[in-house]
């Protein structure tokens, strides 16, 4: 008898050893996905962030510009670009302010008024995103 010749091993991967590499890689890759959403998200809050300090900086300005004794509430509107607009058709966001007198001190006089500026988006919603700031104004 001739004994059985011998099985040379291929040199390409088995079934068990691809299903495992494609399990890997798909669990990766599900985990990349979650931090792309994620990453996503968080782009997407810094940019309305930064456009809404940029709408507050303008209206800061506009305050600052009244003369200071007739410094009153107003309501701003800005179109999704930040830019200012006339009035509230096509506005994007809303931004009302509130003025009050500072007085740390009662009975004297100070020179000083606190403005409160509460950003609303958007401004038709039932319930708007708001972000508040708050400053002073000098005389």
């Amino acid at each position: 008898m001739r004994p059985a010749p011998e099985r040379k091993r291929s040199p390409g991967f088995s079934l068990v050893e691809l299903a495992l590499a494609l399990g890997i890689a798909s669990f990766a890759l599900i985990a990349l996905l979650g931090l792309i959403t994620v990453g996503y998200q968080t782009g997407g809050d810094a940019k309305e962030e930064t456009l809404i300090a940029g709408m507050a900086q303008y209206v800061y300005g506009e305050l600052k510009e009244q003369p200071f004794d007739t410094l009153a509430a107003q309501t701003f509107y800005f179109d999704a670009q930040g830019n200012p607009l006339p009035g509230n058709a096509d506005a994007a966001y809303r931004c009302v302010t509130q003025i009050r007198a500072v007085d740390e001190f009662p009975g004297v006089q100070t020179n000083l008024i606190g403005a409160r500026l509460v950003f609303e988006w958007p401004p038709s919603a039932a319930t708007p995103q708001r972000m508040v700031f708050q400053t002073s104004i000098a005389r």
